[in-house]
């Protein structure tokens, strides 16, 4: 047994060992499937979430024995499809005026009511069939579209002005962000309302990708605005190799790791609900979206996902497979055969050990998560348009869990609640350069928890998005939101020193500002979460400021 695998099952024995046994209210484990039963995919798990309101399909897995959940896509379907030929103005579309098409044969919608009513008709058919949960998956508002007729006149009912084209001003790009950002907000509000109308005990959960990787990838999709409806039971994290293993920058060299980007994944949704009724399900996948790819490789990826995700106690529901037809029926999409019989008796040893993760307890040993990064929904609202703040935002929080510290990815929105954040963050790292905080509130929350002992680091300089006229910071005479944040805090920025990048002959500007760094070493008295991640490399340009009565963090030499 190799290293990874026997790491894995060392995880899952410790959550075992860890956790108090109560057991977990309603299904635990799901996957999956567009598929009638078939044998060969028959998983051991509570719930199949069924890709299709087709009676006889939901009924085949029903007859043997799970429960069934309708998933459903929220955004997308074949472009064929009758609600996409009657109103062909829902398409999103992009600047050019034509429909946004990222796979041949898909078309992705503008979520107005017409979508919205179409998409209630399928939930009844899903309903009277027997489904117990609901799940419309990955609302995806692609940050390049806006320009299509239904947008145009969401804009003006929304705004109560002419529709303005996004790419021609950042304010235009970030207003077009908010409104998609609200039109699927009123998307679930509508559907999972209708869902709990019918039948209040039906689920009806939001599967969609991390805050991380749709900022990454320039899609919106509102995270804490779903959590914050009232129908809405929680969120099928959908976290896996496709969108972990990729590189980022991180101190001036491309990163990549599929463990440490999934980790803040998790984190992201774990955080996001953490305290509340609602759920957090975690997927992994064995496989993965791409074809071609060795079972070796996909093995490995499969297990750092995999362990990430079982580092953290706070959830003990999974989706363990997406499409296990993938797996077990078309197998030879992958490597140069079908799935090697002893990847299949890991998959199924795991599975069955992941169905008795009870829930609640804690760790045998103690954990040091007393960090907190934060983000936001309107992260994805400045992406598309600007300077891409990505790689900054994301840097620190892979920084801490490559030195080992298992950073905890917190929504800033939820700093408007007056009693977030968890008494057991005592550190948290914000920067308003990738995201801005939406209202005073959560400037104002921040500002309490300081005032109450807790220590802000606070990262960035000046955005372009923090020139915006109507902002509600510009509205209240702050130049930016990081100053409304000192004025809360009754504090004053005083004189700036920054190191520029010097330019060499013949290097790009990535190349160039790779090679030139300055080291922050943790001050004397730094808390211990951040004297035990040791000196930081920080690349350029960097601007440090003096703040009457700050406590000092860092020293940059």
């Amino acid at each position: 047994m190799n290293m990874r695998l026997i790491t894995v099952f060392a995880a899952i024995a410790v959550v075992l060992l860890a956790l108090d046994a109560a057991g977990a209210d309603g299904p635990r484990t799901g996957f999956q499937e567009w598929n009638a039963w078939r044998e060969e995919i028959h998983l051991p798990a509570d719930v199949v979430f069924v890709y299709s309101d087709e009676a006889a399909r939901i009924k085949s897995w029903a007859d043997r024995g799970f429960e069934t959940w309708v998933m459903l896509g929220a955004s997308w379907l074949d472009k064929q499809t009758d609600i996409v030929a009657q109103h062909p103005e829902i398409k999103q579309t992009i600047s050019d005026g034509t429909p946004f098409e990222m796979i041949p044969g898909r078309a992705w919608v503008v979520p107005v009511q017409p979508w919205i009513d179409w998409f209630n008709r399928r939930v009844d058919k899903a309903l009277d069939a027997g489904a117990r949960g609901i799940l419309p998956e990955e609302p995806e508002f692609f940050a390049s579209t806006g320009y299509s007729e239904s947008f145009k006149t969401a804009w003006r009912d929304h705004y109560g002005e002419p529709w303005r084209a996004p790419h021609e001003s950042l304010e235009n790009n970030w207003r077009a962000g908010r409104l998609k950002a609200y039109l699927f907000e009123e998307f679930f509000r509508q559907v999972c309302g209708h869902v709990k109308s019918r039948d209040a005990s039906v689920a009806c959960l939001v599967p969609a990708h991390s805050n991380p990787n749709y900022t990454d990838w320039k899609i919106i999709a509102p995270h804490h605005a779903f959590f914050a409806l009232e129908d809405t039971d929680g969120f099928i994290a959908q976290v896996w190799t496709g969108t972990a293993k990729h590189a980022h920058m991180l101190g001036g060299e491309p990163f990549a790791s599929a463990f440490h980007f999934a980790f803040l994944e998790y984190s992201y949704f774990a955080e996001l609900v953490r305290g509340t009724r609602k759920q957090a399900w975690f997927l992994t996948d064995p496989v993965e979206d791409a074809k071609g790819a060795a079972w070796s490789d996909l093995e490995a990826w499969y297990e750092d996902t995999l362990a990430a995700a079982l580092m953290h106690p706070s959830v003990n529901r999974y989706e363990i497979a997406p499409w296990p037809s993938r797996i077990f029926i078309s197998s030879d999409l992958y490597g140069d055969g079908p799935v090697p019989e002893s990847y299949k008796e890991q998959l199924f040893t795991i599975w069955k050990a992941q169905r008795e993760i009870p829930e609640g307890g804690t760790w045998a040993g103690p954990v040091t998560t007393q960090i907190g990064f934060l983000t936001a929904d309107s992260a994805m609202w400045q992406v598309g348009q600007g300077m891409n703040r990505f790689s900054g935002h994301i840097a620190p929080m892979l920084a801490a869990v490559r030195s080992g510290i298992p950073a905890r990815v917190l929504p800033a929105e939820r700093f408007a609640e007056p009693d977030y954040p968890p008494a057991d963050i005592k550190l948290i790292v914000a920067s308003f350069d990738a995201w801005k905080p939406v209202s005073p509130e959560i400037v104002q929350g921040m500002a309490r928890w300081v005032k109450e002992g807790g220590v802000l680091l606070f990262l960035g300089g000046a955005d372009e998005y923090d020139a915006m006229p109507l902002s509600w910071w510009r509205k209240q005479g702050m130049e930016t939101p990081a100053a409304a944040l000192l004025d809360a805090l009754g504090l004053e920025m005083q004189r700036c020193k920054s190191w520029m990048p010097k330019v060499v002959p013949g290097l790009d500007t990535a190349a160039m500002i790779s090679t030139q760094t300055r080291i922050l070493d943790p001050a004397a008295d730094a808390p211990f979460a951040l004297s035990a991640s040791g000196p930081l490399q920080a690349t350029l340009p960097l601007t440090a400021c003096a703040v009457q009565d700050a406590r000092v963090l860092f020293s940059n030499g």
